[in-house]
């Protein structure tokens, strides 16, 4: 019938699902245009960070609809039919008795109608107690609607299968099986078909084993049960699971697969299943495989709570002390319906499912948890704390104390063997049974150290002596929280400090993991702000085709920020030392005489003073946005012999090892106090559409905070003389800012308007105008942090800066915002605290809503689907019948553009369940029901729904409803092409002015504002209840790219060594080659040195690991905790005429002295490249000259050498006489 489509229609339309849909071949019997496969998912932006069991218990209808499985055939070509292909049960969870009784003995006295899933919110806190709330109160609902039909509810215990889910069902206009893991499925009559390249995809990896297996079972049956399966699965799906041949799960079927079958859908109707009596003697009867079945609790079934508990209460005590070699994972619960004159099997019927799991199953997933999760913080948790939170779980679930000692030994010990032979958490994941017996004979004893801090000094250049570099390496290394464990030589590399930059942090983290101290040191503070908070956004580099690789960088960037706040304010001590103008001036008198030896430019007196103030102001900055705790702030640089100064840092060093949060303290007699704290912004950001009138809210809040604040601003333009007031304020200083305000000004600067503009010129007026809106949010910060420091200075404090931001921000761009602001307000030494106005209408349904509008809505649903935006339809119209009527705004008046514009907004917001759903991490989220949608300030008097509507207001009503949904279904790309919906524009507009539009009285508009102000100003200056997004989020944990040994402690020396690579190769430089061509083959001014010069012993990135790899990289993790050092000899000088440079190392000395090096690549060193030339291109160049080093000759020539097919090049190797030592390298990760 029409069911199914009714069920594709709404999944078409809901935001909360989406279709992963493939094209069959036309050959299909019955289908000559072809076939398109649609499997239902789940849309990854509703869960919002929520698992999707949370997601199914706030939402039962959509459990009830989407299932564990739901799969559609739709033919090609207009008119093609859509067949519902298979449907799997819907999803079923853990019972909470304690929960479930409590829901039992409420409901009787509550209205059975009110929903019993909370709202949905963002409170994390109690989000374990929503859930199994959720859970409980749908499940006790259909229990009390089942005793008030006079029924009687029986339970029946079946065995939890623990494997894959597999589904079959049978498509009877095509012949063939429908053949489905949970979330994918293929179609195939015979096994033969599997091997059809639509079915090739990895994504078809376990519904191809599924059907391999049911092929198997098929032949094993007899013809007549063959005939029955097909009849009864062509509107049914068969449910069971994939057990065996998989340690990734904790129950040991052996290494047979094999499928279990216990369950059958039908494809139409409410019902979950068969009853489980019906389904396994179906089963049994054609001769499937099925699980083990017995009835609990009264045979005649439960008549009341009380019994049904008491039955629950029994089977809960018996599952739970179950042991997993008995019951395995647990076992199914069902709950079924049986009238109370008898058993018919046509009147009993399956109400609800519920799983109940052994204390030991729930014991060993959590220690699989536990693994991976330590896995995944390569070595970042100690696997003390990890122990002691499991055994904390271990006794809640009052397991028994033998027992949980058992699996703690367990866990104690398959921790130390995942991190020794550094075991991927995915293959924890999916072998956990062979980790874990592999783990159980472990014997190593090497295990997580806590991390060791890192010390990043800020001075300004030529002040920090040698000898004070010594010293801090020194003391960083004979902590006695640093465990020296090595046995390796000492390194002249831990005298050598390098600078700290952005592409450094992940081997910093890998440094301090390691229990690994080091020293840094940065002369300029922006450089230092830069490593810790970059651009907001990362940079584009060209035109891209590939959304994709857009996601990709867009994830790397947010991966390698949190990286950054992970070493800010949990690794990093941070020295800012000499500072004040006797320093700074003494650092620049230093830099005069250094340019003078070399006869450069000098600075003058003003240029001087000008870059002190410059550096002291960045300094500040610095220092206002590193932690106070981890900061040092001394005015001059101490001399190693300081003892005061470098006893502070060691005690200050000391606690952060040991996790303590030591106070800020100054040090030295004529330290100055701590910097100033940053101003306190509040940035008030809309979200809206146009038309709800955020312009006037915002006017109002201004309006009203200008009374008190003490310098307002408009525009980027101070509006008061400043006054000191004698009374406090809460709010110092405010400022409006409007980006259409900006665009406005532009285009009457240039004499137009927005009735005579053409795009070109409106696009080049709103370029001008977001620069001058950006300009004056940085000079509203310049402002604020001025003004916070003379207050300070005053001796008050507390005073609040307000920024009213008054412009549409799209859910993309709201976070985008947020981040630009961050950045920017840091910066300038700001504090934000982003409000965020989500916009709604005034009032709610009403709840005696007419029997007529039901109808209707129900049938539009029907017909266009649910409506997938934030903002009721009627509320759109309210914002399109505002705009219609607008006669002046600075860029947007009435018309069909105008409506173009809000459609297109609207679309944005597309499959988003509140308008604040992609908000600023960190931001508060304020609702303000500020759209009036009635009386004498609504504009369109068509949206009531009581009695009041007349029958032609109401028509009106819902033919503007579908033409926005056809609108909305035809503007695919918004701001896009507006033609293919301008008609439908058009008379969305004519329909809203033939309803007698009427414009409110300004007077009441204006006091409605204000009141709306008046509510929200306190919440404005109230202390955000969100954390602040400053505040250290969950541990970073970078991956390994590659493995290097350390040399840039030799970079005199290998210097050296490409100078000879230059005389030797203009030496020996054929006739023909011009005198000016002979020296100097590689200059500076051309040529570019590595950063940090190294070797790389092995590249892991980019790809999956191989077993080889994957061996490297753990002998290498190894040896790099125990601080291993290693010599190396260069043997060979390499250079690429016009293109790059490098070093040959003696490969058979490094294997020898144990370096894990990857087989088929030559161990060099890049000394200089030239652009467009990288250093990856060396291994190219040395495999062109692989048949020069052969040859026992000093000096070779090979012209003409074609590289990797990318260039030909004349090739030069010089060969060392005697082999120059590199002593004491280190084992780096990057």
């Amino acid at each position: 019938g029409d069911w199914p489509m009714e069920l594709f229609r709404w999944v078409q339309a809901s935001p909360a699902v989406h279709l992963v849909s493939r094209r069959l071949p036309a050959s299909l019997p019955g289908f000559p245009n072809g076939l398109v496969l649609h499997d239902v998912a789940v849309t990854r932006s509703r869960l919002r960070g929520r698992s999707e069991d949370a997601l199914f218990a706030e939402d039962p209808v959509l459990a009830q609809k989407v299932r564990r499985g739901l799969s559609f055939a739709e033919a090609v070509g207009d008119g093609g039919e859509t067949l519902l292909l298979r449907r799997g049960l819907p999803k079923f969870f853990d019972l909470d008795l304690s929960t479930l009784s409590g829901s039992l003995q409420s409901f009787p006295d509550a209205d059975s109608s009110s929903p019993g899933s909370a709202p949905r919110g963002n409170d994390r806190a109690s989000s374990a107690k929503n859930f199994q709330r959720n859970v409980s109160g749908h499940l006790s609902r259909c229990m009390l609607d089942t005793w008030r039909c006079g029924h009687r509810i029986t339970l029946s215990k079946l065995e939890k299968a623990n494997g894959e889910n597999a589904q079959v069902s049978f498509m009877a206009a095509t012949g063939q099986w429908v053949l489905c893991s949970k979330n994918v499925s293929l179609l195939a009559s015979a096994s033969s078909e599997l091997d059809m390249p639509q079915w090739a995809d990895r994504r078809y990896r376990f519904a191809r084993l599924v059907a391999e297996l049911w092929f198997e079972q098929l032949a094993c049956l007899k013809e007549t049960s063959r005939k029955g399966l097909c009849e009864t699965l062509a509107a049914k799906t068969l449910v069971g699971e994939l057990i065996g041949g998989s340690g990734a799960h904790l129950v040991d079927y052996g290494s047979v697969r094999r499928l279990r079958w216990f369950g059958i859908v039908p494809h139409e109707g409410e019902e979950p299943c068969w009853p489980p009596s019906k389904c396994l003697s179906f089963l049994r009867d054609t001769g499937l495989p099925t699980v083990t079945f017995e009835q609990v609790g009264p045979t005649e079934g439960c008549g009341s709570p009380g019994e049904l508990l008491e039955a629950l209460s029994a089977v809960s005590q018996t599952s739970e002390k179950a042991s997993l070699a008995e019951a395995g994972e647990g076992f199914v619960l069902y709950f079924t319906s049986v009238p109370a004159e008898g058993r018919g099997d046509d009147r009993v019927k399956t109400v609800w499912l519920g799983k109940l799991k052994t204390a030991e199953y729930r014991m060993m997933r959590r220690l699989r948890e536990k693994a991976k999760h330590f896995a995944r913080s390569a070595g970042s948790v100690l696997i003390d704390d990890l122990v002691a939170e499991y055994r904390a779980e271990a006794e809640a679930l009052g397991i028994g104390a033998i027992l949980a000692d058992q699996h703690c030994a367990s866990l104690h010990r398959l921790c130390r063997y995942v991190f020794a032979e550094d075991i991927p958490p995915d293959t924890v994941d999916e072998q956990f049974l062979q980790v874990l017996a592999k783990a159980s004979e472990f014997t190593g004893t090497d295990c997580p150290r806590p991390p060791a801090p890192v010390l990043c000094l800020v001075t300004p250049p030529m002040l920090v002596e040698s000898d004070l570099v010594s010293h801090l390496h020194s003391l960083m290394h004979s902590s006695e929280s640093v465990h020296a464990t090595s046995h390796y030589p000492s390194r002249s590399a831990d005298a050598h400090s390098e600078a700290l930059s952005h592409d450094r942090l992940a081997a910093v983290w890998h440094r301090s993991s390691a229990s690994q101290p080091a020293v840094y040191l940065n002369h300029l503070p922006w450089h230092m702000h830069k490593v810790f908070l970059p651009d907001a956004t990362p940079q584009a580099t060209g035109p891209r085709k590939r959304r994709r690789t857009i996601a990709k960088e867009e994830r790397q960037f947010v991966a390698a920020g949190q990286l950054a706040e992970d070493l800010r304010k949990r690794r990093c001590v941070f020295a800012l030392w000499g500072w004040s103008d006797g320093a700074c001036a003494q650092s620049l008198a230093l830099l005069s005489q250094k340019a003078r030896r070399r006869q450069q430019r000098d600075l003058g007196i003003s240029e001087r003073r000008s870059l002190m103030r410059k550096w002291q102001s960045q300094a500040e900055s610095l220092h206002r946005f590193l932690p106070s705790s981890r900061t040092l702030w001394l005015p001059g640089v101490p001399s190693s012999k300081d003892c005061r100064a470098i006893s502070s840092l060691s005690e200050r060093l000391q606690a952060v090892y040991d996790g303590r949060v030591a106070p800020e303290c100054d040090l030295g007699p004529d330290a100055h106090a701590s910097g100033p704290r940053g101003a306190e912004v509040v940035v008030v950001l809309p979200v809206g559409l146009p038309g709800m009138g955020k312009s006037s809210l915002l006017e109002q809040i201004f309006s009203l905070s200008s009374k008190d604040a003490k310098a307002r601003f408009r525009q980027g333009t101070r509006q008061d003389e400043f006054v000191e007031s004698a009374s406090p304020s809460a709010l110092a200083a405010v400022a409006l800012l409007s980006s259409d305000g900006f665009t406005g000004a532009e285009l009457r600067a240039a004499g137009l308007n927005t009735a005579n503009t053409s795009p070109q010129d409106m696009a080049r007026c709103r370029r001008a105008a977001s620069t001058r809106y950006q300009r004056a949010t940085e000079e509203f910060f310049a402002f604020a942090s001025a003004d916070a420091k003379r207050t300070v200075v005053s001796g008050s404090s507390g005073a609040k800066y307000m920024l009213l931001l008054d412009k549409n921000y799209p859910p993309a761009a709201l976070r985008r915002e947020a981040d630009m602001l961050q950045s920017s307000a840091a910066a300038l030494g700001c504090e934000l605290r982003i409000k965020v106005l989500a916009l709604e209408p005034c009032r709610t349904v009403n709840g005696n809503k007419r029997s007529e509008l039901q109808l209707l809505e129900e049938e539009e649903e029907k017909e266009f689907g649910p409506w997938a935006y934030p903002w009721s339809p009627e509320v759109v119209a309210e914002c399109a019948a505002r705009l219609l009527l607008r006669s002046s705004h600075d860029t947007l008046t009435g018309g069909d553009t105008a409506l173009f514009v809000l459609l297109s907004f609207l679309r944005l917001y597309h499959r988003q369940a509140t308008p604040a759903d992609s908000g600023a991490s960190g931001a508060e989220i304020l609702r303000v029901p500020y759209v009036s949608m009635s009386g004498d300030l609504a504009t369109w008097e068509c949206a009531g729904d009581d009695d009041s509507l007349v029958d032609e207001a109401m028509w009106r009503r819902f033919e503007v409803r579908a033409l926005f949904h056809e609108s909305l279904r035809l503007l695919q790309q918004p701001f896009g092409n507006p033609g293919p919906a301008k008609p439908l524009m058009s008379a969305i507009g004519k329909c809203l002015v033939a309803c007698r539009l009427q414009t409110p009285n300004e007077l009441l508009r204006q006091q409605h504002a204000q009141r709306c102000a008046e509510e929200l100003l306190p919440k404005l200056l109230a202390v955000s209840s969100v954390p602040d997004v400053g505040q250290p989020g969950p541990p970073a944990t970078p991956a390994v790219r590659f493995i290097s040994l350390a040399v840039e402690s030799h970079r005199e020396t290998l210097e050296d060594l490409l100078g000879k690579l230059d005389a030797a190769m203009a030496s020996s430089a054929p006739a023909a080659i011009p005198a000016e061509g002979r020296d100097r083959a590689f200059p500076a001014e051309h040529f570019e040195s590595p950063r940090e010069l190294h070797c790389t012993t092995c590249y892991v990135g980019g790809t999956a690991l191989s077993e080889a790899q994957r061996q490297l990289l753990a002998r290498s993790k190894r040896l790099f905790r125990e601080e291993a050092a290693f010599d190396c000899a260069v043997t060979h000088i390499v250079g690429a005429r016009g293109a790059l440079a490098c070093a040959i190392l003696d490969e058979e000395r490094l294997r020898a002295a144990g370096v894990p090096l990857a087989e088929g690549q030559r161990p060099h060193i890049t000394l200089c490249t030239r652009s467009p030339w990288q250093p990856r291109h060396s291994n190219d160049v040395l495999r062109a000259a692989t048949q020069l080093f052969a040859s026992p000759a000093d000096v070779q020539w090979l012209y003409g050498a074609e590289v990797a097919g990318l260039a030909v090049l004349d090739l030069f190797v010089l060969r060392l006489a005697n082999p120059v030592v590199l002593p004491g390298n280190a084992l780096r990760l990057c």
